[in-house]
């Protein structure tokens, strides 16, 4: 299982959701299989609005890609993929050419085991 913390860039919380409806929605079937081609069998993005007005975005990747996800999709040339790629810098200010500063989310519990 992979997982991501990301802001919403300040005024693009109308597009994060107008993006949401797109995946649920016309676009349900390219993220299926995009969801398919990386090895997820789940894809989870929680909404968190924070007291100061930003919002903020978890989201979970599970399955056996879940933990290289983001790398690989980093990495993808899909069309679909490439489309995602697109709206996730827009919104969330993501850049995939370059990986992120700073260490990685670490799994600190795990009640599941």
């Amino acid at each position: 299982m992979g997982a991501i913390l990301v802001p919403i860039l300040p005024g693009k919380l109308d597009e994060w959701q107008a993006d949401m409806a797109e995946l649920t929605g016309p676009r349900a079937a390219d993220f299926r299989d995009l969801n398919k081609r990386h090895g997820l069998t789940q894809h989870r993005a929680f909404l968190a609005p924070m007291p100061d007005g930003s919002s903020w975005v978890i989201a979970v990747h599970d399955g056996p890609g879940g933990d290289t996800f983001m790398r690989n999709l980093a990495e993808s040339t899909h069309s679909f993929d490439v489309w995602f790629k697109d709206h996730i810098s827009r919104v969330h200010g993501i850049d995939f050419e370059k990986p992120p500063e700073g260490p990685m989310p670490e799994l600190v519990l795990d009640t599941g085991q």
